[in-house]
């Protein structure tokens, strides 16, 4: 992209993690049941290719990603992830199993059209009440 002159299209592919702006009202939302876990970028990404959207750079355009800490949930996730390599059975009962398990049943959602990202319902009372979301 640093080279290019013109606006250009890039094909989505599975776990494709792309920054990207778009419309507040025309893109789907996050899932907040990855939230602190990872995965919700690849999910929101999945979801808004199969809802039809397509990712395009701007020669002139770009995001900049502030890096973050880990959250202790994400450290969890990966400690249980890195270590079922040798001792599957950490497996059994953790967090890496069950957001696993979110991330594959949403997975088979979004490939059948039929997927809706849980929304935290705090956050939808708060768009309720901000009058320049609702185009005030």
């Amino acid at each position: 992209w640093m080279t290019a002159t013109e606006p250009y299209s890039v094909d989505y592919k599975l776990k494709f993690e792309p920054w990207f702006m778009a419309d507040r009202k025309a893109t789907l939302w996050y899932d907040v049941r990855f939230r602190g876990y990872g995965k919700n970028k690849i999910v929101h990404v999945a979801a808004t290719h199969f809802a039809g959207f397509s990712f395009n750079v701007h020669p002139i355009g770009f995001l900049v990603h502030r890096p973050h800490n880990l959250s202790s949930a994400r450290k969890e996730f990966l400690k249980v992830k890195l270590g079922s390599i040798e001792k599957p059975t950490m497996l059994e009962g953790s967090v890496y199993k069950h957001v696993e398990e979110i991330f594959n049943g949403s997975w088979r959602e979004i490939k059948s059209g039929s997927y809706e990202a849980v929304v935290d319902p705090t956050m939808l009372r708060c768009i309720k009440k901000l009058p320049w979301w609702n185009g005030q």
